[in-house]
């Protein structure tokens, strides 16, 4: 039992060591600092934690590069969204391929709603292929869906390629109509 207690106090007394507080009220090792306490990473200037680095600025307690950080890109807190980094100080698109337009990364290049700029949006029956709007329903070179290009001898009609219509002789129409023959039935 006697054991037990020993080993108890040496656990308890090795915590409270590792954590000990000076008078100040800072941990071993800060700064006293006004009415905080400035980590290793931080001196004392006119009452509030600075950090060492020059290029890095206090954030909530912790040093961080404004330029970089994207928890906080070109100010404290100032997180980006998902898809996106800080550089610069700026939210960027992850993907160099990608633009931020209003907050979003699209592809300028497949996008309908910023179709070759953002805002620039195309109409029902156009899909934006390769940042242009085309009608796919009647586009040899986008039948159907971007870059599905008809061949030669194809038109493209409702999004389906196919052969085109010959048309027909007129002087066959009018002999077809001739033969025509309308037969009248009274039905009273």
């Amino acid at each position: 039992m006697q054991t037990k207690l020993f080993n108890l106090l040496v656990v308890l007394l090795s915590v409270l060591c590792a954590h000990e507080v000076i008078a100040s009220g800072c941990l071993l090792g800060q700064q006293q600092c006004g009415s905080e306490c400035c980590t290793e990473d931080k001196h004392c200037s006119g009452g509030c934690c600075v950090c060492n680095d020059d290029k890095l600025t206090n954030c909530n307690g912790y040093c961080v590069d404004l330029k970089s950080d994207s928890k906080n890109c070109g100010g404290c807190g100032k997180t980006c969204a998902e898809g996106k980094h800080c550089s610069g100080g700026s939210c960027v698109c992850n993907d160099d391929k990608l633009t931020d337009c209003n907050g979003y990364c699209v592809d300028l290049k497949s996008d309908s709603k910023n179709c070759g700029g953002c805002g620039k949006t195309c109409d029902r029956n156009n899909s934006c292929c390769d940042g242009k709007c085309q009608n796919i329903l009647n586009s040899v070179e986008h039948c159907g869906c971007c870059n599905n290009k008809c061949p030669n001898d194809k038109d493209c009609r409702s999004g389906i390629c196919i052969k085109p219509h010959k048309p027909t002789d007129s002087k066959n129409c009018h002999n077809k109509k001739k033969k025509l023959h309308v037969k009248r039935i009274s039905l009273i």
